[in-house]
Protein backbone atom coordinates (compact mmCIF):
# COMPACT_ATOMS: atom_id res chain seq x y z
CA UNK A 1 0.00 0.00 0.00
CA UNK A 2 2.86 2.53 1.38
CA UNK A 3 4.29 2.33 -2.37
CA UNK A 4 1.19 2.57 -4.10
CA UNK A 5 1.24 5.71 -2.24
CA UNK A 6 4.77 6.76 -3.47
CA UNK A 7 5.75 6.55 0.19
CA UNK A 8 8.87 4.16 -0.55
CA UNK A 9 10.40 4.50 2.68
CA UNK A 10 7.57 3.46 4.47
CA UNK A 11 6.63 0.82 2.29
CA UNK A 12 10.12 -0.44 1.88
CA UNK A 13 10.11 -0.39 6.58
CA UNK A 14 7.11 -2.27 6.12
CA UNK A 15 9.08 -4.96 3.89
CA UNK A 16 11.93 -5.10 6.06
CA UNK A 17 9.64 -6.12 9.18
CA UNK A 18 7.95 -8.77 7.72
CA UNK A 19 11.02 -9.87 6.16
CA UNK A 20 12.18 -9.98 9.78
CA UNK A 21 8.57 -11.97 10.93
CA UNK A 22 8.49 -14.00 7.92
CA UNK A 23 12.37 -15.30 8.70
CA UNK A 24 11.55 -15.63 12.24
CA UNK A 25 8.52 -18.06 12.06
CA UNK A 26 8.98 -19.51 8.74
CA UNK A 27 12.17 -19.64 8.28
CA UNK A 28 14.63 -18.34 5.52
CA UNK A 29 13.75 -21.19 3.07
CA UNK A 30 9.75 -20.44 3.11
CA UNK A 31 8.43 -19.53 -0.13
CA UNK A 32 6.65 -16.69 1.84
CA UNK A 33 9.87 -15.30 2.81
CA UNK A 34 11.26 -15.88 -0.63
CA UNK A 35 8.33 -13.62 -2.09
CA UNK A 36 9.24 -10.49 0.48
CA UNK A 37 12.82 -10.84 -0.80
CA UNK A 38 11.32 -10.18 -3.84
CA UNK A 39 8.70 -7.79 -3.05
CA UNK A 40 11.21 -5.86 -1.56
CA UNK A 41 13.67 -6.14 -4.36
CA UNK A 42 10.82 -5.27 -6.71
CA UNK A 43 10.76 -1.87 -4.76
CA UNK A 44 14.12 -0.78 -5.48
CA UNK A 45 14.29 -1.69 -9.05
CA UNK A 46 11.20 0.56 -9.22
CA UNK A 47 12.60 3.00 -7.31
CA UNK A 48 15.98 2.77 -9.73
CA UNK A 49 17.61 1.16 -7.63
CA UNK A 50 18.50 -2.23 -9.64
CA UNK A 51 21.77 -2.55 -7.87
CA UNK A 52 20.08 -2.91 -5.08
CA UNK A 53 17.51 -4.74 -6.01
CA UNK A 54 20.02 -7.86 -8.28
CA UNK A 55 21.03 -9.39 -4.95
CA UNK A 56 17.51 -9.28 -3.37
CA UNK A 57 15.88 -11.15 -6.62
CA UNK A 58 18.74 -13.55 -7.36
CA UNK A 59 18.24 -14.70 -3.79
CA UNK A 60 14.19 -14.68 -4.12
CA UNK A 61 15.04 -16.78 -6.98
CA UNK A 62 17.29 -19.22 -5.71
CA UNK A 63 14.93 -20.26 -2.67
CA UNK A 64 12.55 -20.57 -4.99
CA UNK A 65 14.06 -22.84 -7.17
CA UNK A 66 15.07 -24.82 -4.41
CA UNK A 67 11.40 -25.15 -2.23
CA UNK A 68 9.08 -25.30 -5.61
CA UNK A 69 11.39 -26.50 -8.17
CA UNK A 70 11.34 -25.26 -11.73
CA UNK A 71 7.86 -25.74 -12.45
CA UNK A 72 5.96 -23.14 -10.07
CA UNK A 73 4.34 -19.76 -10.97
CA UNK A 74 6.54 -18.61 -7.96
CA UNK A 75 9.56 -19.54 -9.77
CA UNK A 76 8.32 -17.99 -12.86
CA UNK A 77 7.60 -14.84 -11.33
CA UNK A 78 10.85 -14.86 -9.89
CA UNK A 79 12.73 -15.41 -13.39
CA UNK A 80 10.69 -12.32 -14.49
CA UNK A 81 11.81 -9.94 -12.18
CA UNK A 82 15.56 -10.89 -12.60
CA UNK A 83 15.03 -10.72 -16.15
CA UNK A 84 13.53 -6.88 -15.82
CA UNK A 85 16.50 -6.25 -13.20
CA UNK A 86 18.94 -7.33 -15.66
CA UNK A 87 17.57 -5.17 -18.20
CA UNK A 88 18.03 -2.29 -16.16
CA UNK A 89 21.47 -3.16 -15.47
CA UNK A 90 22.15 -3.21 -19.09
CA UNK A 91 22.52 -6.85 -19.30
CA UNK A 92 20.16 -7.80 -22.20
CA UNK A 93 21.12 -11.37 -23.21
CA UNK A 94 20.62 -12.39 -19.37
CA UNK A 95 17.60 -10.61 -19.30
CA UNK A 96 16.39 -12.53 -22.16
CA UNK A 97 17.50 -15.80 -21.00
CA UNK A 98 15.14 -15.25 -17.97
CA UNK A 99 12.41 -13.55 -19.16
CA UNK A 100 11.98 -16.51 -21.57
CA UNK A 101 12.20 -19.23 -19.12
CA UNK A 102 9.64 -17.41 -17.10
CA UNK A 103 7.31 -17.44 -20.18
CA UNK A 104 7.60 -21.08 -21.17
CA UNK A 105 6.80 -21.56 -17.09
CA UNK A 106 3.73 -20.26 -17.03
CA UNK A 107 2.40 -21.12 -20.12
CA UNK A 108 3.65 -24.66 -19.39
CA UNK A 109 1.80 -23.99 -15.53
CA UNK A 110 -0.68 -22.06 -15.99
CA UNK A 111 -1.83 -21.97 -19.84
CA UNK A 112 -0.88 -19.12 -22.65
CA UNK A 113 -4.50 -17.34 -21.90
CA UNK A 114 -3.75 -17.08 -18.12
CA UNK A 115 -3.21 -13.25 -17.19
CA UNK A 116 0.56 -14.03 -15.67
CA UNK A 117 1.57 -15.82 -18.94
CA UNK A 118 0.46 -12.65 -21.14
CA UNK A 119 2.13 -10.69 -18.59
CA UNK A 120 5.23 -12.15 -19.06
CA UNK A 121 4.89 -12.02 -22.48
CA UNK A 122 4.41 -8.85 -22.89
CA UNK A 123 7.72 -7.90 -20.81
CA UNK A 124 9.72 -10.48 -22.76
CA UNK A 125 8.84 -9.28 -25.81
CA UNK A 126 8.27 -5.23 -25.29
CA UNK A 127 11.27 -3.20 -26.95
Amino acid sequence: MHQALGETDAARSSLREALAIRRRILGEMHHDTANTLGHLGMLHLTAGRPQQAQPLLAEALRRHLARLGERHPYTARSLLRMGQVCAALGDQARARAYLNRAVLIYTAVLGADHPSTLVARTVAYAG
